[in-house]
């Protein structure tokens, strides 16, 4: 409802996507290399379609508008590997793994009123060619030691991420960036007796905006909502602690 008169909200989309893994082990001296392929493609078109219009006093129009259109395309592809190696030696039991990266996203969208005849040709942020380009890099070592009742794991790993963002329509906001972090992990775990134990896991995450986050023009979300992302990359990092306390009693586990 909007001043008195009904909304008529038609809302489409055409979705497709493509997603493969193959995997396969390489020995080497006895040891299994673990290795893995990830291809992922996603095409999304989506229209959105309000009459009477609405945002009337942002959308600006040189007409008496009738109704108010948008459309969004999206691509995305992505390509990755990984490698995970094992190895021992003596009490300490160790995995090497390996994982890159690369993916190209992108938007095109335009968010404009229509009289009846044609639409307003608006410019940035109702209209956007938005790029994408991640290159993403980690590396962790994931070892284990048992003394006795007594079992830590500690799994520190480095993440880099090499950011490239492009609004052709906007060059102002065109961002390339680098990003290195080193994000540990610890847990130990220690027996108490054939029932209980205790197990405490820390880690310390970090991050950066995807691309949900980064496009900067306006999105009609539906007639009541237009939302826009914030013009900068956040970073995000996050501390995790967690304690916890097992029983176990198998024999009431058969009754």
């Amino acid at each position: 409802m909007q001043n008195g008169n009904l909304l008529n909200y038609l809302y489409k989309d055409d979705v497709k996507s493509i997603k493969n893994l193959t995997e396969f082990k390489t020995k080497i001296n006895n040891r299994i290399i673990n290795s893995g392929l990830l291809l992922k493609y996603i095409r999304s078109k989506e229209g959105v379609n309000v009459t009477p219009s609405v945002f009337n006093d942002v959308i600006l129009s040189n007409n008496k508008p009738e109704q108010t259109n948008q459309n969004i395309n999206v691509k995305q592809f992505s390509l990755g590997v990984y490698s995970a190696y094992n190895f021992q030696m003596g009490k300490l039991k160790s995995q090497l793994k390996q994982r890159v990266n690369w993916s190209r996203e992108s938007l095109i969208s335009n968010l404009a009123q229509f009289d009846g005849t044609m639409e307003e040709q608006l410019i940035f942020p109702f209209r956007s060619d938005f790029r994408l380009n991640i290159f993403e890099s980690i590396s962790n070592l994931k070892s284990t030691v048992k003394f006795k009742d007594l079992m830590i794991t500690l799994k520190p790993s480095f993440k880099y991420i090499h950011l490239n963002k492009v609004e052709r329509f906007s060059p102002v906001l065109n961002r390339r960036k680098n990003y290195l972090f080193f994000q540990p992990r610890a847990t130990i775990r220690y027996k108490i007796d054939h029932q209980w134990n205790i197990s405490t896991v820390g880690s310390y995450v970090s991050s950066v905006s995807r691309f949900s986050e980064l496009f900067n023009s306006i999105i009609l979300k539906d007639y009541s909502n237009l939302y826009r992302n914030p013009e900068e990359i956040n970073v995000t990092r996050n501390i995790f602690g967690i304690l916890n306390i097992g029983y176990t009693n198998i024999l009431k586990g058969f009754f």
